[in-house]
């Protein structure tokens, strides 16, 4: 591509010579259209801890915690139980992004490694997110018992209850 710049040329009058103007904005188009559905493609994320190989296999019942280490690496989070045990937890999860919408997890793996007292391993568990519980840490609300009241019930509650509120009895009479 050639620029062409005459003397008394300024930038607006920029043309770009060789390229018809019909063609140029097509390619414009083109490329504007690309990267509009470009943005638009879903991106998956892996998270946390990504087993290699076989290593999940070769913990067993009865290794130490250090060679269990060696093996799966540091783990993602720990648990210590006073006179239990520790328990490390390998969490993995995939994550889904569309665009703009919130991200979606669409898988989940824990594997928790228990520890006896003598650090040696001691139970092994593996879950999925079928396993999972949603917890709301941050709801800004206090579950209560019993039925909830609403603004309409205490204004509207009342209405049919006419008189004077009954007195209790007096234990003296």
């Amino acid at each position: 591509m050639n620029l062409a710049l005459s003397k008394n040329s300024s930038f607006k009058n920029l043309c770009i010579s060789g390229i018809p103007k019909p063609r140029r904005l097509s390619t414009a188009l083109l490329i504007a259209s690309s990267l509009f559905i470009a943005g638009c493609a879903d991106q998956i994320d892996y998270r946390g801890y990504l087993p290699r190989g076989t290593d999940v296999q070769k913990i067993q019942p009865g290794l130490s915690k250090t060679e269990v280490i060696a093996i799966m690496g540091s783990p993602s989070t720990t648990n210590t139980v006073e006179g239990a045990g520790d328990t490390f937890y390998y969490i993995s999860s995939v994550v889904k992004t569309a665009a703009i919408f919130e991200p979606e997890v669409i898988d989940r793996e824990i594997f928790a490694i228990e520890f006896d007292a003598d650090q040696n391993v001691r139970k092994l568990a593996h879950y999925g997110i079928e396993d999972g519980k949603i917890i709301d840490f941050i709801s800004r609300t206090t579950p209560t018992r019993g039925s909830s009241s609403s603004i309409l019930r205490d204004l509207f509650g009342r209405l049919g209850q006419f008189g004077a509120p009954e007195e209790p009895a007096n234990p003296n009479e």
